[in-house]
């Protein structure tokens, strides 16, 4: 999930906030069941991507100054250290890294892999080395405690080995990063010396901050329910995304008139009817429909009449 629509989803599930509930509330359908609500790793990690982005001291170009026990992290930073590796050394640390990455357009900031490379242990290792080779690389200190955490939390989601019990290391190190941005949070929030319209601005925002909230309590809690529920089995940290919700909207949005469709709920329940009928996440190479036993299409009943839709265009 992600933007403030599904944020507001999200919290029409509380009574209060989320995070005082872990991010699970009733199902509304079923009471005596639960629900865990978890933002998209993806997501958090372009949300910190571009948080970080955002932090310099360049008027009109940086809206954030991102500040960990006094020092500074900076994506200036980012692109010293990459140049660095460029012009000092003829076999790069860290050759992955391109143009594309240090600069990327409103395209580029929704690509997974630009922000994963940016913040994984690669990158660490390539800012370690850099400040190593500095005079003074104390300024590097905050950028690398950042670095320490977000390349934990790639490197657990991004993992292939399954998590079977709750015993399992990664879990423990996913709430130590957890507490980390909590703990930086806190400081920066009861921070006298900063003005309180300024400490917003030391910070990534709010939004990224609740999302990974989000992220880290939710998969301990899915972790948790799963395994108790079901002795034996396992959850895969690197299968644990959203991808399957988009594919469906995709292929909803695709059925009618491109995908810059915006369906109607008239619209709406044809194609996501169409899709249950017509597709199957099992390639079997033949028609994909071909030998299955035919699915039972949603039904939906509406008491009101559909508001008409508003030509804007007048």
């Amino acid at each position: 999930m992600g933007g403030e629509e599904n944020r507001q989803f999200v919290k029409s599930n509380f009574q209060g906030s989320p995070l005082d509930s872990n991010y699970i509330s009733p199902n509304l359908v079923d009471p005596s069941k639960t629900i865990i609500h978890v933002q998209d790793f993806s997501h958090d990690v372009k949300k910190l991507r571009n948080s970080v982005m955002s932090s310099g001291h360049e008027k009109g170009q940086h809206t954030r100054l991102l500040t960990y026990e006094g020092k500074e992290i900076t994506w200036e930073h980012f692109k010293n250290a990459v140049l660095w590796d460029r012009d000092v050394n003829s076999r790069p640390i860290y050759y992955r890294i391109s143009d594309t990455h240090l600069a990327p357009n409103k395209a580029e900031k929704m690509r997974n892999h630009l922000a994963e490379d940016m913040l994984n242990k690669e990158m660490l290792h390539l800012m370690e080395v850099y400040q190593s080779c500095l005079p003074d690389g104390s300024h590097l200190e905050s950028t690398i405690a950042f670095l320490t955490q977000t390349s934990t939390l790639i490197a657990i989601f991004r993992d292939r080995r399954p998590v079977t019990s709750m015993t399992d290391d990664r879990l423990e190190a996913l709430k130590s990063v957890h507490q980390w941005f909590t703990n930086w949070r806190y400081r920066v929030k009861s921070d006298e010396s900063v003005v309180q319209g300024k400490r917003a601005k030391l910070l990534p925002s709010t939004e990224c901050l609740d999302d990974l909230d989000s992220l880290v309590l939710g998969f301990l809690a899915v972790c948790e329910k799963h395994l108790s529920s079901f002795p034996g089995s396992h959850v895969v940290p690197a299968r644990f995304n959203s991808d399957v919700v988009e594919n469906h909207f995709c292929q909803e949005r695709g059925l009618h008139n491109g995908n810059l469709t915006h369906p109607n709920y008239y619209t709406y329940c044809a194609t996501v009817n169409a899709v249950i009928l017509g597709q199957t996440s099992i390639s079997r190479g033949r028609k994909s429909n071909a030998g299955l036993s035919v699915a039972k299409p949603y039904k939906f009943y509406v008491d009101n009449k559909n508001n008409k839709r508003i030509n804007r265009d007048r």
